[in-house]
């Protein structure tokens, strides 16, 4: 470039009224083969920074699709978990309370065996008791008879039979 820029003719104003060139001085460095090989490599340049950008935001978009997968997931394995936990808490509260039932029946039967156990025992004294009055009764009627017969004998209406 340098030695373009020393062998060509500058470019003054009144050069610029006779050939038509542009008197700037950036363009003594830039003629139009120079300026279509820039415009030539801006394009290249943004078409690979487009590529470049277009794989970036294609991976971040994958990347991010990913881990949005994988938080739903972790959410869906939670979701399950959480179900799971309360199925086992239900689970549990039901066999508990058959448990409390089940021990409350063998409660009530337990005091319903003692409830006839004792209504059997008092069954049993009542009528021991009965029989000791019944006893109680003939032997008090015996005994009476018993005084009388002995009052007959000492008041002289009994017989003698010696």
């Amino acid at each position: 470039m340098a030695i373009w820029y020393y062998t060509n003719t500058p470019c003054t104003p009144e050069v610029a009224t006779l050939n038509g060139c542009n008197p700037a001085i950036i363009a003594r460095y830039i003629n139009v083969d120079i300026y279509g090989r820039m415009l030539t490599y801006s394009a290249i340049l943004a078409g690979v920074g487009g590529v470049w950008n277009y794989d970036m935001f294609t991976k971040m978009r994958a990347a991010i699709a990913a881990e949005r997968s994988r938080a739903d997931e972790a959410e869906k394995q939670l979701a399950e978990y959480r179900l799971q936990v309360e199925e086992e808490r239900r689970q549990e509260r039901e066999a508990f309370f058959e448990a409390l039932a089940e021990e409350r029946q063998q409660a009530m039967q337990e005091r319903q065996r003692r409830i006839d156990e004792e209504r059997q025992r008092a069954a049993e004294e009542r009528q021991q008791a009965a029989e000791d009055r019944a006893l109680f009764a003939a032997t008090l009627t015996e005994i009476t008879a018993q005084l009388a017969r002995l009052a007959e004998r000492q008041n002289g209406n009994g017989q003698t039979g010696h």
